[in-house]
């Protein structure tokens, strides 16, 4: 693809420039950066809110509490899926 043909695309919105990689992908209205730069300006955000709230230790407790709750319902749901694969089996097998 060469510059003018390139330049048209971007005028008649079919492409997009990226604003800090300059990179070129499809347009999507209100979206002005490309997938990876925004992979890398999420990642640096969720990395200052955890070392701003690492030191909060009511943070940091109910962040855990969340973890703990998320674990065992997945455990639970883990072992309930187990339980029915098990007794579908033997229903199966004694047929």
């Amino acid at each position: 693809m060469d510059e003018d043909e390139l330049l048209e695309k971007i005028i008649n919105k079919e492409l997009t420039i990226c604003e800090t990689c300059d990179n070129i992908f499809t347009y999507i209205p209100q979206k002005v950066f490309c997938e990876t730069c925004m992979c890398k300006h999420r990642s640096a955000q969720k990395k200052i809110y955890h070392e701003k709230n690492r030191a909060n230790p009511e943070w940091v407790a109910k962040t855990n509490a969340r973890q703990k709750a998320w674990r065992k319902e997945n455990r639970e749901k883990k072992n309930a899926r187990a339980r029915a694969r098990y007794h579908a089996n033997k229903k199966n097998a004694s047929k």
